[in-house]
């Protein structure tokens, strides 16, 4: 869960944020845990960093003149590529192979909002975004850096792959499967997410039939490694001939 903090009453103890929120872990109204980022008093650490929006700045803390950086990237899109058709003119016949997709923003919609979803279902792109889309395939394809997660496939989709490709440093996970039907996730390596989502999930399927996951590494993240059919409730799922073999899902709940 993300929110932004409107202001702080410091006779009082209070933040208050620019959303309702609320904590299904917490009851009795005491002691869930919480962190703060992007505050100024907290820049006292060599490679931490600081934006200020309003000057449009970013001050960054090392340890000597000579540790600083000869260049930093600044991601200015939430999403590098949007494959999108219609219901009855779907986008066909897409290949990417050996390409290498890097630097998104944070969905900055979404923090305004409030984001609760578990999972960071709450997150309505990613780097790569398809809907509507049939046969698009990625091959040896590396997606690094990221802001949300890596690829969505979203609704309308139809037979598409992800697979013997690389996903690190991500700002939540590595897929979302939302939508669709015959789509195949194998042969993968996922790792080193949750960096801005901290319940971003390694592959995170919702309303899809047949999907194939398989023989993926899925590592280092801070919620889940593979998460099929997630809904909110307990209602008769719509997910189905669904086959997850042969992933190693290691690292999972690191701090």
């Amino acid at each position: 869960m993300m929110n932004l903090i409107t202001s702080v009453d410091w006779w009082s103890s209070t933040v208050f944020l620019s959303v309702p929120t609320f904590s299904t872990s917490d009851w009795d109204g005491g002691g869930s845990r919480y962190y703060v980022q992007n505050a100024l008093e907290h820049l006292d650490e060599p490679d931490e960093f600081y934006i200020d929006a309003l000057l449009g700045k970013i001050l960054l803390f090392t340890k000597s003149v000579k540790d600083i950086p000869k260049r930093v990237v600044v991601a200015i899109p939430n999403q590098l590529i949007t494959i999108e058709g219609n219901p009855t003119q779907p986008v066909r016949n897409v290949s990417f192979v050996n390409v290498s997709f890097a630097f998104t923003s944070v969905e900055r919609e979404c923090v305004i909002s409030g984001c609760h979803g578990q999972g960071a279902a709450d997150l309505t792109t990613a780097m790569v975004h398809l809907m509507y889309a049939t046969d698009v395939h990625f091959h040896r394809c590396t997606f690094a850096h990221t802001g949300q997660y890596a690829v969505y496939l979203n609704t309308g989709t139809v037979n598409c792959s992800v697979t013997h490709s690389r996903m690190y440093d991500l700002g939540a996970g590595g897929l979302v499967v939302a939508g669709g039907m015959g789509h195949n996730i194998s042969d993968n390596q996922i790792t080193d997410g949750g960096w801005v989502w901290q319940m971003g999930m390694g592959v995170l399927t919702r309303s899809v039939n047949e999907l194939t996951v398989t023989h993926n590494e899925v590592s280092f993240l801070r919620q889940t490694g593979i998460s099929i059919g997630w809904t909110w409730g307990y209602g008769p799922g719509d997910s189905a001939n669904i086959e997850v073999a042969y992933n190693h899902v290691h690292g999972i709940h690191r701090q």
